[in-house]
């Protein structure tokens, strides 16, 4: 079973996580930050942190078409940051220019967290990730501890300000 921090199977929209995996010593446990497969349609992903030390940032086996939208996503530390059926991406600027999805804003930058605080975004987190979110205030507008989100919004679970 392969070590993940979100899977699945459904229409998903995945926004505003901070996702942080530490890899196995064991190659026939593949680490994985977002996993999905078999989607009936093909999903969102936006603002989201992925910290891993080895692995696949996202990874997934789509039935219909990429995803919709892969957008102001950190994904750092992967081998690989994306891959699916046909394609396996490795630098952020080719993640960025995916012909089948609106994919823009991702970056590829060491977030700098606070493990004692859960994963909280500290001072020494880049502009990019602590003001590089897209506002998605139309949904909700509250992080994870419950804090006002502003704008410019954070990527990750947690509101920088």
């Amino acid at each position: 079973m392969p070590l993940s921090g979100i899977n699945s199977s459904s229409n998903s929209i995945i926004s505003n996580n901070t996702i942080v995996v530490a890899s196995s010593d064991d190659p026939a446990t593949p680490t994985t930050g977002i996993g999905i497969s078999s989607s009936t349609l093909p999903p969102v992903i936006q603002n989201n942190i992925i910290a891993l030390t080895a692995g696949t940032c996202i990874a997934g086996s789509f039935d219909t078409s990429e995803p919709v939208s892969l957008k102001h996503n950190d994904l750092t530390g992967c081998a690989t940051l994306y891959a699916d059926d046909t394609v396996r991406i490795t630098n952020i600027d080719d993640l960025n220019a995916l012909s089948d999805t609106d994919a823009s804003g991702n970056v590829s930058i060491p977030p700098n967290l606070d493990s004692t605080q859960d994963y909280h975004l500290t001072g020494a987190s880049p502009v990019e990730v602590t003001q590089g979110g897209l506002d998605l205030s139309v949904d909700f507008s509250t992080d994870r501890a419950g804090n006002t989100r502003t704008v410019p919004w954070s990527m990750g679970a947690y509101e920088y300000d």
